[in-house]
């Protein structure tokens, strides 16, 4: 069985890179692409065994 589920960097996500909302132009926003079958937010006890059923049934998911 091949595990599925990929973590992402906060960097790729966007997250403590820099300007963002309002006060960040397009140049200055980081953009990133991946793909997924399923993202999950947050990794509490709902959202990981969400996240294994989903990569035990061949998606690929992120969280």
């Amino acid at each position: 069985m091949t595990n599925n589920v990929s973590f992402l960097p906060k960097t790729q996500l966007g997250l403590g890179s820099g300007p963002t909302g309002a006060l960040a132009t397009v140049s200055q926003r980081r953009h990133a692409s991946h793909e997924a079958d399923l993202v999950v937010i947050g990794s509490g006890p709902g959202g990981y065994v969400a996240a294994i059923k989903a990569a035990q049934l061949g998606m690929k998911v992120s969280i």
